[in-house]
């Protein structure tokens, strides 16, 4: 398991720079699929666990996400 876990770091490190069909590419459509459906007026709220928070912090820091305001991040067992 932590083979696994840390082979999924050093991918993700890796890919950082191009985002498209990444794991970072992934988690952006996830997050603009659900604000579109979300209804307006609603907060945004993420929720994210491990390394999954690790990824969502770094995309709102980065100009992926930089356009999307969001009202809460909650993450568990994140290192940040």
């Amino acid at each position: 398991m932590l083979a696994h876990f840390i082979g999924d770091v050093f991918v993700y490190l890796h890919e950082q720079g191009d985002a498209a069909g990444t794991v970072r590419g992934i988690v952006v459509d996830a997050i603009r699929a659900a604000v579109a459906q979300a209804p307006a007026g609603e907060p945004l709220v993420l929720v994210a666990h491990s390394m999954g928070g690790d990824i969502v912090y770094d995309l709102l820091r980065g100009q992926e996400l930089a356009d999307l305001h969001v009202d809460l991040l909650v993450t568990a067992g994140t290192q940040i």
